[in-house]
């Protein structure tokens, strides 16, 4: 079971070290750590916990024809809102279409 006052955070990477290393760095900061290799394992934690979550950690290079990070992190902004991160997403959007 979750502790609701607990700090989670979600770290969705296919490498097992990027995961380990993330967790171990999240750890020292203080947050309990959920981790995914991927967006199928991602989505199923955030439909059962995503309402825990106060950071998520992820790869914006996922396996080929799958979701990037950002689109995972637009999902889950809208899904479990998280104060400030509508402002961060917008931020991204606008820096990557800027590139573009």
């Amino acid at each position: 079971m979750l502790d609701r006052f607990a700090r989670y955070a979600l770290v969705v990477d296919d490498s097992p070290l990027i995961r380990m290393d993330a967790q171990a760095i999240l750890k020292g900061a203080g947050f309990r750590v959920l981790t995914a290799a991927g967006f199928e394992d991602a989505m199923e934690i955030l439909a059962s916990r995503g309402h825990f979550l106060k950071l998520l950690f992820t790869d914006e290079q996922m396996p080929p024809g799958r979701m990037t990070g950002c689109d995972l992190a637009f999902r889950c902004a809208r899904g479990w809102p998280i104060s400030g991160s509508s402002s961060l997403l917008a931020q991204h959007r606008w820096d990557r279409n800027s590139v573009d």
